[in-house]
Formats: C-alpha cells, sequence, structure tokens
C-alpha cells in the first residue's frame, strides 16, 4: 500500500476511488466517481464513536473489530470488482484508521493499492484551495431572459451539437428559483456541488467559450464561487424572450413531471410561503389567499402566471436592466430555431473551433 496526495490521485490515468467511510458520510459528500464500499454501517460507526467517547480508543478499535471482521472477505471481493479496470485508491475521512486498515488487508492479499494521503477532509480542502485561485481562460457566452423562456432547453440542445456547456443548474441540482427543488430528486449540497463543478471546469478549461445561463451567485443551497460570478458579470450577454403564454406552459411542463396530487401541490405551498410577504407587498393579501386558492384547486395556470407577472420578472428585469446592450436577442417562443439562431452566432463568433 502506497500513500499519494490528493494532486497525484487526480492525474492518474484511471483512478477508482473507494470510499469506505459509512454510507452517512457518503452521502454527505465524496470525491465524484467514487464507490462506497463501506467498512461500518452508521449505527455502527455511531456506536463505535459513543465507546470511543465515553470508554476509550482501546475499546473503540475492539468494537471496530469486532464489526469488520466478519465482512473482510467480502469487503475484498467488492474492492477488488471495483477496481478491476483502473487503479484502487481507498480513503476514509482523514486518511486514519478505517483507510489505513483496509489497505493492509489488501497488501496481504498482494492486491496493489493507494490510500489517499489526508483522506476527503485532504480532497475538500484541495478543491477549496483550488477555487481561490483558479485560472479558467474560455470566454463565458451568458445566456439571459426571464424565467421559463427557455435557457435551460437550449443549453441542452446546444450542447448535442458540440458546443461547450456548463450547467449548473444541473450540477446543482436545483433550478435557481424558491421552486428550484420541485420534481427533482438529486438536489446537492456545497461540497456535491464544488466537486462535480471542478471536475467539469477541468474538462472545458481549454475550450475558447462556454454557454451558461446568466445565474445569481446562489443557485438552491449552494453558491458559485466568485471567480465564476466574475466570469459570468463579464460575458457575452445574449438574450433570450418567449411570450408569456409559452413560458407558462413550459414551466407547467417542466415542474409537474408526474401527476398533481397533494404531496405536490403541499411542496409547491411551502416555497408560496417562504415568499409570502414579499408578494404580499406587490399583490396585497387578498392577492395572496387569491393565489393560494388558485393553487390548491389546482389552477397551475394562473398561479405561475401571477408569479412571473408580479415576482420573478421584476426581479430578473432589475439584473437584466444592468447590461447596456446583447450581442443577440433571440425569440425563443420557437425552441430549435432559438438554438440554430445561436449556434450561427457562435459558428461565426469561434470559427476555429467549430467544423
Amino acid at each position: 500500500m502506497k500513500d499519494i496526495k490528493v494532486e497525484e490521485a487526480l492525474k492518474l490515468k484511471n483512478p477508482i476511488f473507494i470510499d469506505v467511510r459509512s454510507p452517512g458520510e457518503f452521502a454527505e459528500g465524496t470525491i465524484p466517481g467514487a464507490v462506497n464500499i463501506p467498512l461500518f454501517s452508521d449505527e455502527e460507526r455511531a456506536e463505535i464513536g459513543t465507546i470511543y467517547k465515553n470508554i476509550g480508543p482501546k475499546k473503540a478499535r475492539e468494537q471496530g473489530l469486532e464489526y469488520v471482521s466478519p465482512k473482510l472477505p467480502d469487503l475484498v471481493k467488492t474492492i477488488e470488482k471495483a477496481a478491476a479496470d483502473g487503479i484502487p485508491i481507498i480513503f476514509c475521512w482523514r486518511g486514519g484508521e478505517r483507510s489505513k486498515s483496509i489497505g493492509t488487508i489488501l497488501d496481504l492479499m498482494k492486491l496493489p493499492v493507494y490510500r489517499l494521503e489526508g483522506g476527503y477532509k485532504a480532497y475538500r480542502r484541495y478543491i477549496l484551495d483550488q477555487f481561490a485561485n483558479y485560472h479558467f481562460p474560455p470566454q463565458a457566452v451568458v445566456l439571459h431572459g426571464y424565467t421559463g423562456v427557455g435557457k435551460t432547453e437550449i443549453l441542452h440542445r446546444l450542447a448535442e451539437i458540440g458546443h461547450p456547456v456548463l450547467d449548473l443548474e444541473g450540477l446543482a441540482g436545483h433550478r435557481g428559483s424558491v421552486f428550484g427543488s420541485i420534481g427533482i430528486k438529486n438536489v446537492r449540497n456545497q461540497k456535491h456541488f464544488d466537486a462535480l463543478l471542478y471536475n467539469r471546469l477541468e474538462e472545458l478549461k481549454d475550450e475558447s467559450y462556454i454557454l451558461m445561463e446568466a445565474e445569481s451567485k446562489r443557485i438552491g443551497r449552494v453558491h458559485m464561487p466568485d471567480f465564476l460570478v466574475e466570469k459570468k458579470k463579464n460575458g457575452i450577454p445574449i438574450l433570450i424572450t418567449a411570450s408569456l403564454e409559452v413560458r407558462v406552459e413550459r414551466i407547467i411542463e417542466e415542474y409537474v413531471t408526474e401527476k398533481i396530487n397533494k404531496e405536490f401541490l403541499d411542496l409547491c405551498y411551502s416555497s408560496l410561503k417562504a415568499i409570502e410577504k414579499r408578494l404580499i407587498k406587490r399583490i396585497g393579501k387578498a392577492g395572496f389567499v387569491e393565489l393560494e386558492e388558485a393553487l390548491f384547486k389546482g389552477d397551475l395556470k394562473f398561479v405561475v402566471r401571477v408569479l412571473l407577472t408580479e415576482y420573478y420578472d421584476p426581479l430578473y428585469k432589475y439584473s437584466q436592466d444592468k447590461y447596456d446592450q446583447f450581442v443577440l436577442v433571440v425569440d425563443a417562443d420557437d425552441l430549435q430555431k432559438a438554438v440554430n439562431e445561436i449556434d450561427k452566432f457562435l459558428k461565426e463568433k469561434y470559427p476555429k473551433k467549430r467544423s
């Protein structure tokens, strides 16, 4: 078993990161692509921690050995299978006893393995250090526009035909609004977002340009790093427009992924209550009550229309008004036509990067 630093591990041709922490720790944050092969369950880890605190480290190690011993044959086989096509790199929280113990066993079995020096904690610190002074050369081409104009779908279609896209909402698992997590099961925390963002930026760093949406610094539960906020601010602005009725239909189609039921309406209502005070300032108490009643009647068109015209549009108008001139204004009532227009613009502006 050899120890390896984070920066060295990330440069390996085909690293297979093996996270031996408990499922709960793994869910909180890990290295993108890592395989979770835990030595202890969440309950076992909690009990060992309690023993360590109340009795001492020797008794905690004994309890840990009692839990892990029967699992060792299966653990070794699972790790061997997971790393069959690459270089296994074992890690735990700080590169401590859990990764060291399983690494020693793998050594005895003559299975070559690395151990990540400093564990996941070192990886997390590495990502934050990178972002503190990150150099990202591509020029940003930034799509602006009101909620529902189709910016995300346009980005996806442009990516499909070969344009370099940074999908921040996709990385965050959130649509960037107070209702942005509805219908999305994989809402990510800051640790997950930073790791995925770093990987994507590394993939895109040699491009001449990247496409992104004009997101605010905060996207759901996460925040963009400062250098990316500046990159967006100084990017080439393109304005996407669409009629109100088209926007309403698109939002309903995007958010209502399953049959409307009480659970869905309750989620919508919770989000509505989160902006109650701000909405009342614009539409009054009676207007908010009318909005509540329409929601629970299932009149989503009315709800969405009011939210767009009275809440989201004024917010986005304030942001858009900061730009004196857009290099391109695209009507996206017909999404494919909008994609074609932007594609043509990009091919003309970056001819060396396009076939």
